[in-house]
């Protein structure tokens, strides 16, 4: 299946593409590892403590399992997360038409149009590689706080402030 063949079906009569893409390579690292690698790393140690102690204590077999089951979720929280990422951005693709915005994330396809767009913002880093943001929600954490998410991302993009004067000065 060609690369982009998956956007012909949302496409009107007389509407063209004007910029189709996918992440680039890397972007796995963004803001919320500054918190994230520390308490994956205390998580895990911890749990690792947790097991050794177990097994040498000779403790009962539910708390070596249970112990194990901490021991692998700080493994996904230091590693294997970021395979999961970089799955997610390999697989994702992005196209902007006259009229639409089409993004093909995690197996699902979101449209969006282009004249009803929330409001965009933009990082670059200094490769000149960057992230779209489109519209923002508030996520409720644990504790009750709000925090503000993007609702959707063009992520680590080469050339984005091309593909930002695209999206906010191209007509639609």
């Amino acid at each position: 299946m060609e690369e982009y063949e998956w956007a012909q079906p949302y496409l009107a009569g007389g509407e063209y593409i004007i910029w189709q893409g996918r992440p680039e390579k890397g972007g796995l690292f963004t803001r919320q590892e500054m918190f994230m690698i520390p308490f994956s790393l205390v998580w895990c140690g911890f749990a690792i403590y947790w097991e050794i102690t177990a097994i040498k204590s000779g403790a009962p077999l539910f708390f070596k399992a249970w112990g194990m089951m901490f021991v692998l979720m700080g493994l996904y929280l230091v590693f294997g997360r970021f395979f999961t990422q970089k799955r997610k951005l390999d697989r994702a693709r992005y196209v902007i038409t006259d009229k639409k915005i089409m993004l093909l994330q995690s197996g699902k396809i979101e449209v969006l149009d282009r004249n009803t767009l929330p409001p965009l913002s933009l990082s670059v880093g200094k490769d000149g590689k960057g992230t779209i943001n489109i519209g923002m929600v508030s996520v409720t954490r644990h504790n009750g706080a709000y925090s503000q998410q993007p609702a959707y991302q063009l992520r680590n993009i080469a050339e984005v402030s091309r593909v930002w004067e695209l999206l906010t000065t191209q007509p639609r």
